[in-house]
């Protein structure tokens, strides 16, 4: 988690710049004014390529600090795996706006941000990441919804070495959490966090998720967000959103997806996802015993592949491959 770097100031300041210009040339005589609208408040951002299965979830929460002079961002990814506390400060000299990022993962980070062209962009130093990652340039932009989209690049030795997009939104009820204790554990612990992880994934014969696929998955979340109760968590497919919906204890319960792209042709009903070792014998033994395949196999980019099948009885099933 050391590498993820700041997303979460990132995705504060350029909803602050998006609004205020001012805060770009330098003219307010409090420099912090423009932020006073969002502090006090908790963001909730989602990474691309987070799945209800491995879910990547970054949590800041945004206050003012040393009797106004500061700015004081705390914030951490899945509920303190890794997280970090951010203090950003006026230079006078300079005019500009700065910051200081320390994490739990033991390295910190030093960076000068500015708005261009609509987007605010920021570039930071990095000292002792385990990764050898020695700068991060991030640009990040409000979307016409209101989310705030955070893009970054990591760099080791002036060569990009990977980057993180991020999706955020207000969400009042999110925490920060951190853990007390030791982040870096010793290595017979890391060892057995590894094999915890292992066994919550499902195996062979387990249902690992449920799924609704409907030409209107926009009004039907929000059918289900008035019935039981969900929260909704928009999951990109690019050109469109698909929707992980949220229970009580803030985990995926089920997927609301359109009908289209790698789902189009998914009979519009609750379908259960049950995980199997090998997709293409569990397919032959299907189409041997009498059932059918409807959709599939597809590939849902490097996570696996699924079909989804027809037994005897009429009823509709997935089929869940994980990638080896």
């Amino acid at each position: 988690m050391s590498r993820f770097g700041m997303f979460a100031v990132l995705a504060g300041m350029t909803l602050v710049a998006g609004g205020c210009p001012a805060l770009a040339t330098g003219q307010a005589e409090d420099p912090f004014a423009p932020f006073d609208p969002f502090l006090g408040r908790t963001w909730r951002g989602v990474f691309a390529g987070s799945t209800p299965e491995k879910p990547t979830i970054d949590v800041s929460r945004w206050e003012r600090a040393l009797n106004g002079q500061a700015i004081r961002v705390l914030h951490s990814v899945n509920d303190g795996e890794y997280g970090g506390e951010t203090l950003i400060v006026h230079d006078r000299e300079k005019q500009s706006l700065v910051y200081y990022y320390f994490t739990t993962a033991g390295f910190f980070t030093q960076g000068t941000a500015a708005f261009e062209d609509g987007k605010f962009v920021s570039s930071e130093r990095v000292t002792g990441n385990a990764n050898g990652i020695t700068e991060v340039r991030s640009v990040g932009e409000i979307l016409p919804d209101g989310r705030l989209l955070s893009k970054a690049e990591y760099l080791r030795d002036g060569e990009v070495a990977g980057g993180r997009e991020v999706t955020y939104a207000e969400d009042p009820t999110a925490q920060v959490i951190f853990r007390t204790g030791p982040q870096r554990l010793p290595s017979d612990q890391k060892q057995e966090n590894v094999e915890m992880e292992e066994r919550k994934k499902p195996q062979p014969g387990d249902i690992g998720w449920h799924d609704l696929t409907v030409p209107n998955a926009d009004e039907i979340r929000k059918f289900y967000a008035e019935v039981v109760g969900w929260k909704s968590e928009p999951v990109s497919m690019g050109e469109y959103d698909d929707f992980s919906m949220i229970g009580a204890a803030g985990t995926p319960a089920a997927g609301i997806c359109h009908a289209r792209g790698a789902n189009e042709g998914i009979p519009p009903a609750w379908m259960v996802y049950i995980t199997v070792d090998d997709l293409d014998r569990a397919r032959e033994r299907c189409l041997a015993l009498g059932g059918q395949v409807v959709h599939g196999p597809r590939s849902v980019g490097s996570m696996g592949r699924f079909l989804v099948l027809r037994d005897p009885a009429g009823a509709v099933a997935g089929l869940w491959e994980e990638a080896k």
